[in-house]
């Protein structure tokens, strides 16, 4: 009975050995899982900031191309703003004479495709 004592006794040594190396495997693996999280929360976060970067230029570039819009630049010269006075005064319209009376842009439209029409014949 003594050899089975010592023969338990030598299996219940060996299964706490396996279960301390268990547990440190199982730590182990996840402290390395701890730090692959971390490396990808890292990785979305720099994605997220690059992103938001390139949002901020394209959105620049956009307001910038919206204020252009409209504008004729002339080449080597920086364009007129608004703010400033024009270079001459401006010239009385009609030569100051009053105001032609509205018209119907109907009108308008069917004078100029006739326009086109004498062109293309």
């Amino acid at each position: 009975m003594s050899k089975m004592n010592q023969l338990v006794g030598e299996m219940y040594a060996r299964l706490n050995q396996i279960a301390d190396s268990e547990r440190a495997l199982v730590r182990d693996l996840a402290e390395t899982i701890r730090s692959v999280d971390l490396q990808v929360l890292q990785d979305v976060r720099a994605m997220a900031a690059t992103h938001g970067g390139t949002r901020r230029v394209i959105l620049t570039e956009l307001e910038s191309l919206a204020d252009c819009i409209g504008t004729f630049p002339t080449l080597g010269k920086p364009t007129r703003t608004f703010a400033d006075p024009p270079a001459r005064p401006l010239a009385p319209v009609n030569d100051g004479q009053a105001p032609r009376a509205p018209g119907d842009w109907r009108q308008a439209v069917s004078n100029i495709e006739d326009m086109f029409k004498d062109y293309a014949a």
